[in-house]
């Protein structure tokens, strides 16, 4: 059992640019301004995006999940230093005291020793009885999110899911994690079902914000349009090196595409099998 829990955990990876947040009752105008008043806080210029399902009556799901472009802000809003790094500090244990019985001096213990080795771990010794242990502190989060105020409707809807109401509503969020493999499926190329009005450049200019590997020669996301029976289906393919269309699968697999002239449309991408990958 143990063995196969760690091979799933291995076949595991975080996209630490993607935060899955639990938003309970919050709208996504709500969440929006939350992340705005984070990103102001941090000073870091970042964009981002929401995907937010909601429900058939129109209330939110209670979660959602936020790209950011700058992996940095993830980063501290999940406790950690900016370039991803636990954010702890080693300090002497305040539990520790000063041995009850009084100690040889270190040139009393190694008087009449010759022998390198003998010395070496007599001063070791030593120096762990003298000297306090060091311990794991836990420091407190760069950036955390603030709270936001209910509307008289969510305190209402709050009660209905049989949930103690509150004024004030708190995000919780985590690092999104997902397989490293999927079996008959390509995780560096997506495909879905787009308008027959949709151009390579829009779905282009789109996808083109997941590219997170330096690509000078523009060479991805790369576009392709085939006419089904179906309808029109578009596959957005990224550099195999990265995890960008892992990235870009999440990110799309419900979301709002808007274009000036035709509105909002909603579209939702997933893998394409591996053998439609060229």
């Amino acid at each position: 059992m143990t063995s196969t829990f760690n091979n799933m955990q291995k076949n595991k990876i975080e996209l630490q640019q993607i935060l899955y947040l639990e938003t309970g009752v919050a709208t996504e105008d709500q969440v929006y301004q939350i992340l705005i008043n984070v990103i102001q806080t941090a000073a870091i210029t970042c964009q981002f995006r929401i995907s937010m399902p909601t429900g058939k009556n129109g209330n939110p799901k209670g979660f959602a999940s936020v790209w950011f472009s700058d992996v940095r802000i993830p980063r501290m809003l999940m406790g950690l230093n900016q370039d991803g790094s636990d954010r702890v500090e080693f300090r002497d244990d305040p539990t520790w005291s000063l041995p009850e019985t009084q100690e040889d001096d270190l040139d009393t213990l190694l008087s009449g020793v010759t022998n390198w080795a003998d010395m070496a771990d007599i001063e070791d010794e030593y120096m762990s009885k003298m000297t306090a242990p060091k311990i794991m502190v836990d420091l407190q989060p760069l950036l955390t999110f603030p709270t936001f105020e209910h509307t008289h409707s969510q305190m209402e809807l709050l009660k209905r899911r049989n949930y103690e109401p509150s004024t004030l509503g708190r995000v919780n969020c985590n690092f999104v994690t997902v397989n490293r493999h999927y079996e008959g499926l390509s995780t560096h190329c997506i495909s879905g079902s787009v308008p027959t009005w949709m151009t390579s450049k829009a779905l282009r200019k789109w996808f083109r914000s997941y590219v997170t590997v330096p690509d000078p020669t523009g060479k991805y996301p790369q576009i392709k349009m085939i006419d089904s029976k179906a309808g029109k289906v578009a596959f957005i393919t990224f550099s195999p090196a990265s995890r960008d269309g892992q990235i870009a699968a999440w990110m799309s697999r419900d979301f709002i595409f808007n274009d000036n002239s035709h509105g909002e449309t909603h579209l939702r991408f997933r893998y394409a099998k591996s053998r439609k990958v060229k």
